[in-house]
């Protein structure tokens, strides 16, 4: 059984900041878990293929996928 719950498929890439953990998954999402409750707080859609790395710096997330794009978050 998982410890945190709320994705589906294969976990390609995890990242911590602060209270936060995000995933980026085959379903070509990333989520961001709270670490204080393990809800998940948000889902970012925008990729078509599995999400593969995400990197963050002070106040952007970057993410790249099988789709062939890198995507920048704010």
């Amino acid at each position: 059984m998982c410890d945190v719950q709320g994705h589906n498929g294969g976990v390609n890439e995890l990242a911590v900041s602060e209270n936060k953990v995000l995933g980026g998954f085959d379903d070509a999402l990333i989520r961001v878990w709270d670490t204080t409750s393990w809800e998940v707080e948000r889902v970012l859609e925008g990729h078509v293929g599995a999400v593969y790395a995400i990197a963050l710096d002070e106040s952007r997330l970057f993410s790249a996928s099988f789709d062939k794009c890198i995507r920048v978050w704010y």
